[in-house]
């Protein structure tokens, strides 16, 4: 929601600012808004505004306790009288057009009077908790927007003449009477056959409709760098969307879906996949423009273009722009299948071993062979596969999203086998190796495989072995020199041996960037925890997953702060920084509430109930005191001497919650069977913490 706060206060603008009026914007991941930046930048609010403005929703009976509220039920933080957007342009607009384009002071009146009257129609209809009914000392705060903005109105329709009255009222008329600018385009521009057309000849000498349109096609991409130019795959979904026009609707009907440019590309390679078992190559500028020369409404004159012909009818079959009814087009019902076979589902107890939503979306964008792969599937059988064979093609797929080093070649690989092996689960035992050891062998050259070597959880714990841990010599653990050259020297191999069988997947695990992979596994550990604490984050949009807009943060469990003194350097805190900053130190946990517990121990602060929905208990973490000032140097010591076995025991809490996330995906989706070569793989059940 878009409002506008037509009193600020003078305290909320930054400093310097030359504004005179704020616009907030509210969303589904922060309906209490944003703060104020006079740059580009987005900035959250603190967690205690977050807090305190729940509190106010709450206190009006806007929302339930405990849930997070849509856009309509709160208001921007950050404003002191904010009024919906469309409200003043509504009103601004039945006021033009009694009086035309003149806004005179009484028609002004007018306005604010009928914005006042909304309000009062909106307390009627709502019902919010009277102001007078609020403890004076929070008022400010607390009072709903609407019984604030009508007191500025009743205290400025006192003065009739308050410029404010008519300054406002004519700029929003302004902007109710805008027009945007057509540029005209000579006629020339359009009918004058594109140089690929030069020396060809039609039956009627007209150029051909697409000819038209990809003129068209060519001004826009050069007049729109003017503005936000648009690059990769949003140009090619905007050039989609002028040659196959209703294609966007097609799309738009499709309620739970990854991001709409994803759809139209991957929907349209599907398409053209043929029978020939080859992985269709991706789509891009110069393949759109060739198919779309051949839609000219005549017959294609040689094979070739009868080729491509079949291949645009396709496309227009795939997305029912050929007279179909959209809520059939194929391309959607192979996206519910999808999220059928694949994605979480809390209420069936059998299936809550599938992909959070915000999951299938990403793998959408960041690995769309992958997630062409699963499309190809529901696409080509509507016939369910077992519960075992899609865990075990989720387990597939996500191994490949997450831990591949060369996704296309793995899938290319992959589509030489027909979607019926693949549902009916004999595509996993075809030869001899195991299907995970052939697509990590499947690359030539030693030092770029097509995947990292997956281990079980036994290897990864034999790996980071807990005889590598020393309480006497904690502070000079580390993930290369410890677990790659002196274990190398102690087993007669060189480090690059060692690298080579367990760097790929390691490197992923211990990356500091948990916004990567690494983070993308968190959130799959997490999944019970995202599907009740956000069910209604809209994942659709790339740019909710900005880190300003989604609803969570990573959260340190045990604080930064313990570890991350810049000022002080030494082997305690190297090492601690070592696992700290891994996914093993971190959580998915909702924004409002983690940005109140600041550096407030995690036992203390995070419910014990939120701990057992995680799967993933993170108390283990922070069942001991460990602050920054216990781990710096005094002449070459600690300044507490219990300080070494603190780290140590942080360390091994670390290892074992890194464990159990990996643990997490490798038991669920079935990844041991994917390490067998036969159907008598069993699933590792095995209980890491208990052994160690």
């Amino acid at each position: 929601m878009l409002w506008l706060d037509i009193a600020p206060d003078s305290g909320l603008f930054p400093r310097n600012s030359t504004r005179n009026y704020l616009l907030r914007v509210t969303t589904k991941a922060h309906p209490w808004g944003f703060n104020v930046d006079e740059l580009r930048e987005t900035k959250r609010l603190s967690a205690e505004q977050a807090k305190q403005s729940l509190e106010a929703f709450n206190c009006n009976k806007s929302v339930k306790n405990g849930e997070r509220p849509h856009p309509i039920q709160g208001w921007p933080y950050v404003a002191n009288a904010p009024v919906p957007l469309a409200w003043l342009l509504i009103e601004a607009q039945s006021i033009l057009e009694e009086s035309g384009t003149l806004i005179t002071p009484e028609k002004s009146v007018e306005l604010w009077r009928k914005v006042k009257e909304r309000c009062r129609k909106f307390i009627e209809g709502r019902n919010p908790l009277p102001s007078e009914q609020l403890d004076p000392r929070n008022r400010p705060l607390l009072v709903h927007w609407a019984y604030r903005v009508q007191e500025i109105l009743e205290t400025w329709l006192e003065q009739p003449q308050a410029p404010q009255l008519l300054a406002l009222a004519e700029a929003l008329a302004r902007a109710v009477s805008t027009q945007l600018m057509a540029l005209l385009v000579p006629v020339e521009a359009l009918t004058q056959p594109s140089r690929n057309e030069e020396g060809q000849s039609s039956g009627n000498n007209k150029p051909a409709t697409t000819d038209r349109i990809a003129n068209v096609e060519h001004l826009f991409q050069r007049l729109n760098a003017g503005g936000t130019e648009l690059r990769g795959n949003d140009l090619a979904y905007s050039m989609i969307k002028a040659y196959w026009p209703g294609i966007e609707k097609t799309i738009q009907n499709i309620e739970t879906r990854p991001p709409e440019t994803q759809v139209a590309l991957l929907g349209a390679q599907l398409a053209l996949a043929t029978d020939d078992d080859k992985l269709p190559p991706p789509l891009n500028v110069t393949t759109l423009r060739t198919l779309a020369r051949i839609d000219d409404g005549q017959q294609p004159s040689d094979d070739s273009k009868k080729m491509r012909q079949g291949e645009l009818d396709r496309i227009k079959t795939m997305f029912a722009l050929k007279g179909q009814v959209s809520s059939e087009a194929p391309i959607k019902l192979a996206l519910q299948r999808l999220d059928k076979w694949f994605l979480y589902d809390d209420v069936n107890r059998d299936q809550r071993w599938g992909l959070p939503p915000v999951l299938r979306s990403r793998m959408a964008e960041q690995a769309p062979e992958v997630f062409l792969f699963l499309l190809r599937l529901t696409h080509h059988t509507t016939q369910e596969p077992e519960p075992d064979v899609r865990r075990k093609l989720l387990g597939l797929s996500t191994a490949l999203h997450w831990f591949s080093q060369d996704r296309q070649r793995a899938v290319r690989w992959l589509w030489e086998t027909s979607p019926a092996e693949w549902c009916d689960g004999s595509a996993f035992f075809k030869n001899q190796k195991p299907l995970l050891t052939q697509l990590h062998e499947l690359s030539d050259d030693q030092r770029h495989k097509t995947m990292a070597n997956i281990l079980t959880p036994e290897q990864l714990s034999d790996y980071i072995s807990i005889d590598t841990f020393n309480e006497d010599s904690i502070g000079k653990w580390r993930w290369w020199d410890t677990l790659v050259t002196d274990q190398a020297k102690k087993e007669g191999k060189t480090a690059d041996e060692r690298q080579a069988k367990y760097g790929g997947l390691i490197k992923i695990l211990k990356d500091y960037n948990y916004r990567n992979n690494n983070g993308l596994l968190l959130m799959y550990a997490q999944r019970e925890q995202m599907a009740s604490c956000f069910p209604n984050y809209d994942s659709s949009h790339i740019g909710y997953w900005d880190a300003h807009n989604v609803p969570w943060d990573f959260d340190h469990i045990l604080p930064q702060s313990a570890f991350a003194d810049m000022r002080t350097e030494n082997d305690l805190m190297e090492v601690c920084k070592q696992w700290g900053n891994t996914i093993a130190n971190l959580h998915i946990y909702p924004f409002e509430k983690n940005r109140s517990r600041q550096d407030e121990k995690a036992n203390k602060s995070l419910p014990r109930d939120e701990s057992t929905r995680m799967l993933l208990n993170p108390f283990e973490l922070d069942t001991f005191s460990l602050e920054t000032k216990d781990i710096r140097f005094n002449k070459d010591k600690p300044q507490n001497s219990e300080a070494p076995r603190k780290v140590y025991e942080f360390v091994l809490a670390a290892r074992t919650r890194l464990l159990r996330i990996y643990g997490e995906w490798y038991d669920n989706l079935l990844i041991g069977h994917l390490l067998q070569s036969d159907n008598q793989s069993t699933i590792s059940q095995t209980n890491i913490a208990a052994n160690d």
